[in-house]
């Protein structure tokens, strides 16, 4: 066998041997490439990974700790906000009471005082209308009456007739007009029967300070014995200035020859030997 044969695959074998190692190094070229690019995978040690762990643990729970911190202290502000509100209800609560309270003091001071004035109110009008009356009274007029005998007196069992004047005096301040007199006798010294004349009307107007009369003649029976005889008579006049009407009254016992009169017997007296006494006894519409 010749030498050339085997120099040719001595010379192949190194050719490839030669290309192998090239892509080898090429390979671990791009290896060492792409390992520095990416990070490497490999799991650590257990010695380096338990430190790691554990921080993560300590690092979550120091989170879980500080939330719950946090929520206790959100809590707390909400807790102490509620208590600034309860205790601002519970102030405001006492204020109104208190409020309410004063209110009703002042309520009833009030009325107190409303009462009062009420009363003073009350009796000044009082006095206002005790001073108007006064006043009316004394601007008002007045009716005074006398009476004086016109004729002589004379008696016929049981039959008697008497004649006289009635003299009316204004002596008021405003003027007046006399309507109505009437007359009334009572007969007996403790009176059993009372005789009416007949009203008679005047319309007669009387200013003040000034006079008017009226003469009278009644004839009335009797039949009464030993007694005596009043006269009653009332006159009815109106104030001419406020319309408003009045009345006054007055009562006169008959007297004959110095004493009481008597219807005993048949008698015929002269004007001055009879006449009527004042009993003091006279009314007006106010007293």
């Amino acid at each position: 066998m010749s030498f050339r044969p085997w120099l040719y695959i001595f010379a192949i074998g190194i050719t490839i041997a030669t290309s192998g190692q090239a892509q080898e190094q090429t390979g671990g070229g791009q290896g060492r490439t792409s390992s520095q690019q990416e990070p490497s995978e490999t799991p650590l040690p257990p010695l380096l990974a338990q430190p790691l762990d554990d921080r993560k643990a300590s690092d979550a729970r120091e989170a879980r700790e500080d939330e719950s911190r946090q929520r206790e202290i959100d809590d707390l502000i909400a807790q102490e906000g509620m208590n600034a509100a309860t205790q601002s209800i519970e102030k405001a609560t006492r204020d109104m009471r208190d409020y309410s309270f004063y209110s009703t003091i002042a309520v009833c001071i009030g009325t107190g005082l409303l009462v009062v004035t009420l009363l003073l109110t009350w009796g000044a009008n009082r006095a206002a209308v005790r001073a108007a009356m006064v006043s009316l009274r004394s601007e008002r007029p007045w009716i005074r009456f006398d009476i004086e005998p016109l004729d002589d007196l004379f008696t016929s069992p049981p039959d008697m007739w008497i004649n006289y004047k009635i003299n009316f005096k204004n002596v008021g301040k405003s003027p007046a007009t006399i309507n109505n007199v009437f007359s009334e006798y009572k007969i007996g010294l403790h009176p059993t029967k009372v005789i009416n004349s007949e009203p008679w009307s005047m319309a007669v107007t009387v200013f003040p300070e000034d006079a008017d009369s009226a003469e009278i003649r009644d004839q009335f029976e009797y039949a009464v014995s030993s007694a005596g005889a009043t006269l009653v008579i009332c006159a009815h006049y109106t104030d001419l200035l406020t319309n408003e009407r009045h009345w006054v009254e007055r009562e006169f016992t008959l007297h004959a020859g110095g004493g009481p009169f008597r219807f005993n017997k048949e008698i015929r007296l002269p004007k001055d030997q009879w006449g009527f006494w004042d009993d003091g006894k006279y009314r007006v519409d106010h007293e």
